[in-house]
């Protein structure tokens, strides 16, 4: 990853202490989506055939900015495949 990229990335002391209703973006797609209610959970954003998709990955603390980060690079290991990691999880199910 670029030096650019690290520099934005998010910390778990970010990520705790973030109440502010949002999408903070972590990078490559990965965002932590902050509700109203002080919700928080983690989001994969990316196109598959040129269409927009979301992938939840899991609420927070339960799945943590590491967790979150390691099934985000699986699910994009999938999509370089060609594979929708959203259905290949439903197939899993």
């Amino acid at each position: 990853m670029s030096a650019k990229r690290e520099y934005f990335r998010l910390t778990p002391l970010t990520v705790k202490k973030q109440k502010t209703p949002g999408l903070y973006p972590d990078g490559d797609g990965l965002y932590l989506k902050v509700t109203a209610t002080g919700s928080k959970t983690w989001l994969l954003r990316f196109k598959i055939n040129k269409r927009p998709r979301e992938m939840g990955l899991g609420g927070y603390p339960a799945i943590s900015l590491q967790d979150a980060r390691r099934e985000a690079q699986d699910a994009r290991k999938l999509l370089h495949e060609g594979t929708d990691p959203i259905e290949h999880r439903k197939a899993l199910r």
